[in-house]
């Protein structure tokens, strides 16, 4: 008989904190859910997801794929309200009570993330660290975090760089697991636009000051004066709220009302797929991304994104003048200018991008890279 290895993915933050309920999180789908379907579709794997709760007490949710999830309590009533500052002991309790084979720990910047590595040290069970994030404050506690996992794993390759120079980490304990794409909901369609001969401008993401989104905002401002009917729709969750204010209060001052259509967060993932392939252009003009899993299904729809130098793992997914286009703020507005007049180019690079995103981001990617993983650690 097959041993069967327990591997636990660990995210150390209540779902809330990123203004998700806990069914949301746990029917929310990735190429890392996924990944962890496949693995426990085999006999020799049983994977699970501990998240925290605003809840009183522990609860289980069997979420997208069949994948158990595991809610533990917060507390404090103070800690639910600061993101680096939540606590369970009855995450700490499960752990040491039923160790695993192996422990993914998917956040980072938590003290809690701190006393559960310290924990499986002591325990030996063996920790791998994933970081999402692109700025990762330099902590002496983070630097003894990822010393002592077996890997740490990121989306991209700048991102694996900046790790390994700030913290002087092996680069032989480094991988690159990147996200895919499923290519069968995101694809081109070319009947999403109907009779429509306005250029359409489309942002997917959170409501937050950091995504640049009242910069695209601005943007329609200037590119009105070329195309009247031009229209921006924002799709995403209002994070910020004091920030939506100011983006309502913008396109009222400014008589975009007509322009700028702002919608809720889409959970149907063919709802979404449609509002990416109708557009002309995706503009992400986000500050900081570890990837930017938006941009990439953009591209699988075969709509250009549009983004910005410096913004982090965005740099990586776009070719700039093949696949996309990478930026400077100041020439945003003229970027997306220059796209829009040429229809030819604009259409030839959809055709590429969607090629790039088959190519290098398809939904078992993820799952390729972690199984190679695991099959090191655990042999």
């Amino acid at each position: 008989m097959t041993d069967v290895r327990k591997i636990i993915f660990i995210a150390t933050y209540a779902p809330a904190t990123m203004n998700f309920t806990d069914e949301e999180a746990a029917w929310h789908e990735d190429s890392m859910k996924y990944a962890i379907a496949k693995f426990n579709e085999q006999d020799s794997y049983q994977c699970q997801w501990y998240y925290l709760t605003n809840d009183k007490e522990t609860k289980h949710i069997v979420g997208i794929y069949n994948i158990p999830f595991t809610y533990y309590p917060i507390c404090g009533y103070r800690a639910r309200l600061e993101y680096r500052r939540q606590f369970s002991f009855g995450l700490l309790k499960s752990i040491v009570s039923n160790p695993p084979d192996l422990v993914v720990m998917i956040t980072h910047e938590q003290s809690l993330s701190k006393l559960i590595a310290r924990v499986l040290h002591a325990i030996k069970v063996p920790y791998i660290s994933h970081v999402g994030g692109w700025n990762t404050p330099n902590k002496r506690w983070q630097e003894w975090f990822f010393h002592h996992a077996q890997v740490t794993m990121t989306n991209t390759d700048l991102q694996k760089q900046l790790l390994i120079k700030q913290f002087q980490l092996d680069k032989c304990k480094m991988r690159v697991v990147p996200y895919g794409v499923d290519t069968n909901v995101f694809s081109p369609d070319h009947s999403a636009r109907g009779a429509d001969t306005f250029p359409t401008l489309l942002y997917v993401g959170r409501i937050l000051k950091g995504k640049g989104i009242l910069d695209v905002v601005k943007c329609i401002s200037e590119l009105k004066q070329s195309f009247p009917n031009i229209k921006l729709y924002i799709v995403g969750r209002r994070a910020d709220h004091m920030y939506y204010l100011s983006i309502i209060d913008y396109i009222t001052r400014q008589n975009l009302r007509d322009n700028v259509i702002i919608l809720d967060h889409i959970n149907n993932r063919k709802t979404l797929a449609h509002m990416y392939a109708s557009a002309d252009v995706f503009v992400f003009p986000s500050r900081s991304e570890s990837l930017g899993m938006v941009c990439v299904e953009s591209m699988a729809c075969g709509t250009p994104p549009i983004a910005l130098y410096g913004s982090g793992g965005v740099e990586e997914i776009i070719d700039t003048g093949d696949t996309g286009i990478l930026t400077h703020l100041p020439n945003l507005s003229i970027s997306i200018y220059y796209l829009l007049t040429l229809p030819n180019k604009l259409r030839q690079m959809g055709e590429n991008a969607v090629k790039n995103a088959r190519t290098r981001y398809p939904y078992t990617v993820t799952y390729s890279e972690l199984r190679k993983i695991f099959l090191e650690i655990l042999r």
